[in-house]
Formats: C-alpha cells, sequence, structure tokens
C-alpha cells in the first residue's frame, strides 16, 4: 500500500450500501478497513464491511441506515473517521497553548478543553490518535 492512509484515500461512494453506528469497547481497533475508537463511531460501510463487523467481538452495531435513505435525506458523509480526526486537529490548534486549562504541563492538550471546543466528548485516545495522524 502507498504512503497514504486509508483515511486520505478516495472513498467509491458507488459501493457504499449503508451508514453504520459502530460502538467499540477499546481506545483504537482496526477491522474492515476503518479505525475505530472507544464509543459510537458513524462510518460508511459495504454489505461485506459491515459483515465483518457484525461478526467481531469487540465492535457493536448500534444502527445502520441504507444509502437510498441517506441519498433521500440530503446525501453522505464519506470523511468518516478522517473528518472526525481532521476536526480535533483544528481544535487542538485553536486552544491557547499558555492556558492551564488547555493543555497539560507536559503539552498535552486536555480532553475536558478539546471536548468543550469541539462540542462533542472525545476521548484521550482519540486525541492522542487524531494528533498522530497528523504526524504520520
Amino acid at each position: 500500500m502507498s504512503g497514504t492512509s486509508l483515511n486520505s484515500q478516495r472513498l467509491d461512494t458507488s459501493r457504499i450500501t449503508c451508514t453504520a453506528i459502530i460502538k467499540c469497547l477499546r481506545p483504537v481497533y482496526r477491522r474492515a478497513g476503518i479505525a475505530f475508537t472507544r464509543g459510537e463511531n458513524t462510518v460508511e460501510v459495504t454489505e461485506e464491511q459491515l459483515a465483518i463487523i457484525r461478526a467481531d467481538s469487540v465492535l457493536s452495531v448500534v444502527s445502520a441506515s441504507s444509502a437510498e435513505t441517506l441519498a433521500e435525506a440530503g446525501g453522505l458523509d464519506v470523511l468518516g473517521m478522517g473528518d472526525l480526526n481532521a476536526r480535533i486537529r483544528a481544535t487542538v490548534a485553536g486552544l491557547d497553548k499558555a492556558n492551564p486549562e488547555h493543555f497539560t504541563a507536559g503539552g498535552e492538550p486536555k480532553v475536558k478543553a478539546v471536548s468543550a471546543a469541539l462540542g462533542e466528548p472525545v476521548s484521550s485516545a482519540q486525541i492522542k490518535a487524531a494528533l498522530a495522524e497528523a504526524d504520520a
């Protein structure tokens, strides 16, 4: 595989059959070519990927919607995890490095500050994964 990550590759939307909300029990986990983080992850998957995910004991499918339903509702979000990682990186970049409520003494962004600025809860593992993706 080339140096590009799965998240930065263009998705073939003709193969996407549904959007699923997948709950992951581990901080970071990869299955069916998709990176998951602890908690609920919204991803676009093919039927083959969904079958693999359903068979995995670490992941559970919370809900799934067909592509036709999503097209009627206004389209697909094909950015998935890459979009969340990009939003986390942008949020961290916008925090005040001098503010002790935003960063630890070691220079790590605080989960509470990132979650508040992002407008949704994220975990320390999600923040670390997003920042590591930028360094890769």
